[in-house]
């Protein structure tokens, strides 16, 4: 492969600054004899007409074509007589276009917010072999504030909307929201403490499902999805070089969907909807780190990190039961490390990392192949920097 890029700006001084890029990257694969070929043009503008706005512009065009033979021969390397050639399908190529804008407006000091707006157009070539639609459209908005309520205390807000037309995959939504919200605290100068929680929604109402003879399963329609996410984090500079955090996170997904499958009962092979089947899955981590940096040539570290998780599938139809009892799971996993860097004048680094891993299969399923376990890893470098 080979790859050419051209970047042209402007000053980055003034009120106005601009840049462009030009790209052509190109890959061969020369034993599937398979091509890709890749053109990137991409250009960016700010304007600041005053000191508290700014206007940001950013487009990209980027061009596929990705071509591949029809066909492949495969001969066995044991038993050169043993040789078979079976059918590809054609590669999707696209074109697709993103433009989105973004206003900077700062109120008063302490208080700046954000609106953002952004649209993505792709096209797609030999989609329809793959049940990808031929075209898809997506617009974002975002709107967003950054206050100082206090002199050590920092809120952070942004509400995101995403629609799209003719998703290419079943786990892309038609509508999503999002909504985003952290809080830094600075008590007094040893002490950070850090919370956000993020919180997300998503829709999609037309999924597309085949059975063997490439007819749409019209009944299949509808999944909705949430997403939830809180972390928390306290760091304590206990001595000039020594600096402790303590962290922890929550992460909860639920996914209900449609689900269409083909009984395999011959002649019929009947295809069976499972309306909004519930698939969830929960985890919470807890860490420790230590930090110490003696000399401006030494760093050490240590870690404890502790995670727990689970999940499950539950199927409405009974059909499916046994699918189900092959999806649960419930695993902890402790994870102890210790690192240490020592650098040399030449600009040559020596580190050493251990790190111990203990599995442990909670539920201990007999449906699946999880196992408990344990790890001793050691790991060695060397490094070197050029100023």
């Amino acid at each position: 492969g080979s790859s050419n890029t051209l970047r042209i700006h402007t000053s980055y001084t003034g009120a106005l600054v601009a840049s462009a890029t030009l790209s052509r990257i190109e890959r061969e694969n020369r034993d599937s004899r398979a091509k890709a070929d890749y053109f990137i043009g991409a250009g960016e503008m700010t304007w600041m007409p005053m000191p508290k706005l700014t206007f940001f512009f950013k487009y990209r065009h980027k061009e596929t074509d990705i071509d591949n033979p029809r066909s492949v021969s495969i001969t066995d390397r044991f038993d050169p007589l043993n040789a078979y050639t079976y059918s590809v399908k054609p590669s999707i190529s696209s074109i697709s276009d993103a433009l989105s804008g973004t206003v900077r407006y700062r109120l008063f000091k302490g208080l700046t917010l954000r609106a953002e707006y952004s649209f993505e157009n792709i096209r797609r070539k030999d989609a329809a072999e793959w049940h990808i639609p031929d075209s898809t459209k997506r617009n974002t908005v975002a709107v967003s504030a950054d206050a100082r309520i206090l002199r050590n205390l920092t809120l952070k807000a942004k509400y995101t909307h995403k629609e799209a037309d003719n998703p290419a995959y079943n786990n892309e939504p038609d509508r999503a929201d999002e909504g985003r919200l952290s809080v830094s605290w600075v008590p007094v100068p040893v002490i950070n403490a850090l919370l956000s929680y993020t919180v997300a929604r998503e829709n999609r109402g037309s999924l597309f499902f085949f059975d063997s003879n490439d007819n749409r399963v019209e009944s299949a329609k509808n999944r909705d999805v949430s997403r939830d996410r809180l972390l928390g984090s306290v760091t304590f500079l206990i001595l000039k070089d020594l600096s402790l955090t303590t962290s922890y996170s929550y992460m909860h997904d639920r996914a209900k969907q449609d689900i269409a499958y083909q009984m395999d009962t011959p002649p019929a092979y009947p295809i069976s909807v499972d309306p909004l089947a519930l698939y969830r899955n929960v985890a919470s981590n807890y860490a420790v780190d230590l930090n110490y940096i003696p000399s401006n040539r030494i760093s050490l570290g240590a870690a404890v990190n502790h995670t727990l998780s689970r999940g499950t599938f539950q199927p409405s139809s009974q059909d499916l039961a046994s699918i189900a009892a092959f999806s649960d799971i419930k695993v902890r996993e402790t994870v102890y490390s210790i690192n240490g860097e020592y650098r040399f004048r030449n600009g040559f680094s020596l580190g050493v990392r251990y790190k111990y891993s203990d599995f442990n299969d909670v539920l201990d399923n007999p449906h699946n192949e999880i196992k408990d376990g344990k790890a001793h890893i050691i790991l060695f470098s060397l490094s070197k920097r050029w100023k």
